[in-house]
């Protein structure tokens, strides 16, 4: 990271003349300083430790997580010693839209060769999951229950077994990142993609036709345009009852794939109105 990029970063918190009162005024200088050398992994343990003990808001250390993950290939060079073979995803979904609207978490798993209990704690230690995954070669996922009120920002912890991982999330901000617009008496939808962080993915936007048991049909439909109508597929619709639209963002932390995604649902009647 040049020292312009952290110039930048550090007068978020203390916009104060002169690098030593920048650092030594911050709670987050260690983890600044880290950064400035380029060494990640001890910035990462630093970020970590401070916003354990203190409760400070994302707008601060969301510059320094993201500058870490440009530094580490998305966070796929943050990852501590391997905790298991299987393959973990934790999801922080935003929903929106008349008949779904709230805030959920999901982990899923592939390949999980043995039985593993569970956890999903929040920064104020409450348990937003908890259960177990089978030993199972397939796919399997376990959610939290539907949050009206956006969740905490900070460091939560993912306890797999015996083991425990430290992630520092933050629901993007207030940003949609896609909408329903109403124009000519034709539904349109609205897909605005975040910035994405040098080194991971472009966001991508993606149609989704779903059965009555939610089960995905056909898989999903990438958007072409920023503003696109409904799709329109007589024999999909035929089967469908659920349709939504959806922007996805992923970041690598502990070796966990972190999804960041935003759905609106889309009013869908069985004979193929909208």
């Amino acid at each position: 990271m040049n020292r312009r990029i952290f110039l930048a970063i550090a007068s978020l918190v203390l916009p104060i003349p002169g690098h030593a009162a920048l650092f030594a005024n911050s709670l987050l200088q260690h983890a600044y300083q880290a950064t400035l050398n380029n060494q990640p992994q001890l910035a990462w343990q630093e970020l970590t430790l401070v916003l354990n003990q203190h409760r400070i808001d994302s707008h601060y250390w969301l510059p320094i997580k993201n500058e870490l993950l440009t530094q580490t290939d998305c966070g796929i060079k943050l990852a501590s010693t391997r905790i298991t073979d299987a393959q973990f995803h934790l999801s922080l979904i935003k929903r929106s839209g008349f008949v779904s609207q709230g805030y959920q978490f999901r982990l899923a798993t592939e390949n999980n060769s043995e039985p593993q209990r569970v956890a999903l704690i929040s920064p104020e230690g409450d348990v937003l999951l908890s259960d177990d995954f089978i030993a199972y070669n397939g796919y399997q996922e376990l959610e939290s229950d539907e949050l009206l009120h956006k969740p905490a920002q900070g460091v939560f912890t993912l306890v797999v077994g015996e083991n425990k991982l430290s992630l520092l999330l933050a629901f993007p901000n207030d940003d949609s990142w896609v909408s329903q617009l109403n124009q000519s008496n034709q539904m349109r939808v609205q897909v605005n993609l975040p910035k994405h962080i040098s080194s991971c993915p472009q966001a991508v936007a993606n149609w989704q036709w779903f059965d009555k048991n939610y089960n995905l049909i056909n898989g999903k439909i990438p958007f072409n345009h920023s503003l696109e109508p409904l799709p329109d597929d007589g024999k999909v619709k035929a089967q469908a009852k659920f349709l939504s639209a959806s922007v996805e963002l992923f970041e690598y932390q502990q070796g966990i794939r972190i999804e960041y995604i935003q759905r609106l649902a889309i009013p869908y009647q069985q004979n193929g109105d909208i």
